[in-house]
């Protein structure tokens, strides 16, 4: 009897931290910890006032769960026509009035920290579905000890971020839907996360921030509407501070390059970091366009219109572009008159900054080519497997910009913001080789925008076919193809047939690679300004978040010499300046920007147990690695087939798989189901940011 009493005191006290969370929107908890504001939100959710101080950081008064009035004290509402009027702050209280004591703290930051906060759906991502499309942004003055007064001062240029998100992340929201049925979602104790990254360029100081979601679109708010969708209406603000401590700004070299920064607009800085640099909007259209060089509209991945904390659900067909994948556009939070007069430019405005033609929005998809053909793979558990989670977020790397040689080498570089799942694994990226090895095939796939996976490059030894691959090397050579200087050495070039030195010309690599050679594979489509700035001979790599490398191959002992081959996936920044000198890879766990713009070592030998192959993985996260976790295969072909994937709404995984040569078929694309289940296997190491 006993524990039944203790189990209907469980259910009353869960289903009434239930009805807390069931009202609208604020920002409960902010942390430079995901697992704290995500993961183990149980802890601040569902327990009470042993909840409070869980989190680093809370907004303005915040009342803390434990108190049953919290929905009534916390939530704070901003009417379509007080918004019009101008008649209601934008903030409960004033950031002297806020009181901050006890367990209720301010969040400590520094410049390019991190920050996550939760929020909670309240039914409106599962249950009607009517917060889906809506948007939010995180705003401030960009000056310490002041505050955003009014709606009317949330323009662009105020975004923390230089975004703005849908409230749906795509993965928040309840367990089951208002008929029962399973939606797929997190559950109801589980929030949605946004995160941003403290500015570098943000002086110590505290800082008034403002959480604002807006509960309804432009065209309801300019037909003077009374809800959205049946439901909404209204605005909602959660305003908290954030204090930024210490200058990070600082010169800081690294190596005896000569480092500056330009800014995009041509200034020159002595310091390592321009901000001015940061354009995010920039950012995705360059992702987008190497998306578009690389494999085609047809299966154009939507890497680049992630925010750093949104996951959008993919739109339906009948919401597409000709071009492109279309997906919710949220709008901007403050009325159309308080920032242009034009509410078209505004439109436009969001438009780009989703990476999204709008000029076709209204029209149905062509599918292009042939629909995939019945894949013959048979599933097999895999000989191994290898699974890096959590990979992804905010951060920034130093991108090269430019690389003179006036008497002394100077690498050019500027600080760079990218967001989203996978980050920056879903910039372009080339695959690399090391030899001793023997090549026999390689095949990258996409996923379509019926979700279909799609063969978009491959290379067969045996037949001689190549589509969409160029063979390249770092034997830049003016007389052939490339470039070579004093200050910076080879670019890239087009390599010989035996990768051993460049060639005038594309020619096919006849798949053996001797020890030490090495051969860096990207797609066929030749870089234009997209790219970014490159050097030699550059090509576009592979992008998007969702994306198959498989690669059958065999490490061959050699009698003499270094003796250890590899696998790896560099961003195509790096091979596109100098591999091994001026590129904006960093230098793994230490640093400003740690890993810089990426590295995956699929499989590679590492000097001491040769027989042994060691994974690795570096961005601005930093680096993680599981050393001589398999055998290397020296006699007999096998199959390394390397999955790119979402793993929650903010955040992505690899899977590396290892199989038998003929458990894979190479040459055509795995159904969707199969890839689930390779995406589940957990046999081998798995290493988590």
């Amino acid at each position: 009897m006993k524990l039944i009493n203790n189990l209907l005191i469980i259910y009353w006290y869960a289903y009434a931290r239930y009805d807390l969370i069931s009202a609208h929107s604020w920002v409960d908890c902010i942390d430079h910890d995901f697992d704290v504001v995500y993961t183990r939100s149980a802890a601040w959710v569902l327990t009470g006032t042993r909840g409070n101080g869980v989190c680093e950081g809370y907004g303005y008064n915040y009342p803390g769960r434990g108190d049953p009035d919290v929905n009534v004290k916390f939530t704070y509402k901003l009417l379509p026509d007080e918004i019009r009027a101008n008649s209601k702050s934008l903030c409960q209280v004033t950031q002297s009035q806020a009181e901050y004591t006890g367990w209720r703290t301010r969040i400590h930051a520094k410049s390019g920290d991190t920050l996550y906060y939760a929020y909670f759906a309240n039914g409106h991502t599962a249950i009607d579905k009517r917060g889906s499309g809506t948007a939010y942004g995180v705003y401030w003055t960009h000056e310490p000890s002041t505050m955003l007064e009014s709606p009317h001062d949330l323009t662009p240029e105020k975004l923390v971020d230089g975004q703005l998100h849908d409230f749906d992340d795509g993965n928040c929201g309840e367990a089951f839907d208002r008929d029962g049925n399973p939606t797929g979602r997190a559950g109801s104790y589980f929030p949605c996360v946004g995160s941003f990254v403290v500015p570098h360029n943000a002086a110590s100081g505290t800082y008034s921030m403002v959480w604002y979601w807006t509960f309804f679109n432009q065209t309801d708010f300019d037909g003077n509407f009374t809800d959205f969708q049946g439901a909404g209406g209204a605005a909602y603000s959660t305003c908290f501070d954030v204090v930024i401590e210490g200058d990070d700004n600082g010169i800081e070299s690294e190596n005896s390059t000569i480092n500056q920064t330009i800014s995009l607009d041509g200034g020159i800085s002595s310091q390592i970091v321009n901000e001015e640099a940061n354009d995010i909007v920039s950012t995705q259209l360059v992702h987008e366009e190497i998306s578009r060089k690389a494999f085609g509209n047809d299966v154009l991945n939507d890497a680049s219109s992630f925010s750093s904390s949104s996951h959008q659900k993919e739109a339906d067909e009948s919401s597409k572009s000709d071009n492109v994948d279309l997906f919710p556009q949220p709008l901007p939070p403050y009325p159309v008159v308080s920032v242009l007069n034009d509410s078209q430019t505004i439109n436009n405005v969001v438009m780009m900054d989703r990476g999204i033609n709008k000029s076709n929005s209204s029209s149905k998809p062509r599918e292009q080519g042939r629909p995939p053909p019945t894949t013959t793979h048979t599933w097999e558990s895999p000989k191994h497997s290898m699974t890096f989670t959590s990979v992804g977020g905010s951060g920034f790397y130093s991108k090269v910009i430019d690389m003179r040689c006036n008497g002394s080498q100077e690498c050019v570089q500027a600080d760079y913001g990218v967001s989203g799942p996978l980050a920056p694994f879903h910039e372009d990226l080339t695959l690399s080789f090391r030899g001793p090895m023997s090549i026999q095939a390689i095949s990258v796939f996409h996923r379509s925008r019926t979700r279909a996976w799609l063969q978009t490059s491959s290379y067969n030894a045996s037949s001689g076919n190549v589509k969409n691959m160029v063979f390249l090397n770092n034997r830049g050579d003016a007389a052939k193809s490339g470039e070579w200087d004093i200050c910076h050495g080879n670019s890239q070039s087009f390599a010989t047939s035996d990768a051993t030195t460049s060639s005038t010309k594309s020619v096919s690599f006849r798949g053996e690679l001797d020890d030490g050679m090495e051969l860096n594979v990207m797609s066929a489509n030749p870089c234009d300004n997209s790219c970014g700035f490159s050097r030699g001979i550059a090509y576009a790599g592979w992008s998007g978040i969702e994306k198959i490398f498989i690669v059958k191959a065999k490490m061959p002992q050699a009698q003499s010499g270094r003796n250890i081959p590899a696998i790896w996936m560099l961003n195509g920044q790096v091979v596109r300046t100098a591999q091994y000198g001026c590129n904006c890879r960093g230098q793994g766990t230490s640093g400003k920007w740690k890993g810089g713009c990426g590295e995956l070592d699929v499989a590679e030998v590492v000097a001491g147990d040769t027989s042994k192959i060691s994974s690795a993985i570096y961005s601005f996260q930093g680096a993680r690695s599981a050393d001589d976790h398999s055998e290397r295969p020296t006699d007999v072909y096998v199959i390394y087939v390397v999955i790119f994937s979402f793993e929650t709404s903010i955040h992505g995984q690899i899977q590396i798989l290892t199989f038998e040569e003929n458990e894979v078929d190479i040459s055509v694309p795995p159904t969707s189901e199969l890839v689930e289940k390779w995406l589940k296997v957990r046999s081998g190491p798995r290493v988590s940011f």
